[in-house]
């Protein structure tokens, strides 16, 4: 059961939300980053903050990334949804899920979407480093192989 994913689809998106999608490893952070210092006429002391303060993943709490609590918890009480609603506009918000999982905000165009893609083979690369960083949460280490 993830009812944060099952509420995602009605997720209201505001015209002014900028929405970074990717997959995993893809450069995500970097985009975001970069989108960030745009969005503030390249000031680099308006985005002193860390990352994390000043976007938001769709499908992951700010309590997930600072560590207080795990995904699946997180996930569980759905407290990520309710952090996107509360956050005033404009919105930086990054997703790595399918388009079945988006908002229909964001499928019906009422925000600007930015589609990040790298080499696969690049992807599947820094995926199998980052998986096997994580030692025993996984059975048995990945290879590329």
């Amino acid at each position: 059961d993830w009812p944060t994913l099952k509420k995602l689809n009605k997720l209201p998106i505001r015209e002014d939300d900028i929405l970074i999608a990717s997959y995993m490893r893809s450069g995500t952070h970097w985009t975001a980053e970069l989108v960030d210092l745009v969005r503030h006429n390249g000031d680099t002391d308006a985005i002193k903050a860390h990352i994390h303060q000043r976007f938001h993943c769709l499908e992951i709490s700010n309590k997930a990334w600072r560590g207080e609590t795990n995904v699946l918890e997180d996930e569980a009480d759905g407290s990520c949804y309710d952090e996107v609603q509360k956050m005033q506009s404009p919105r930086l918000l990054v997703t790595h899920q399918q388009t079945s999982f988006m908002p229909d905000g964001v499928l019906q165009g009422k925000c600007k979407t930015i589609l990040v893609l790298r080499n696969p083979k690049s992807v599947i690369v820094s995926n199998t480093f980052m998986y096997n960083a994580f030692g025993t949460a996984f059975t048995e280490p990945i290879t590329v192989d």
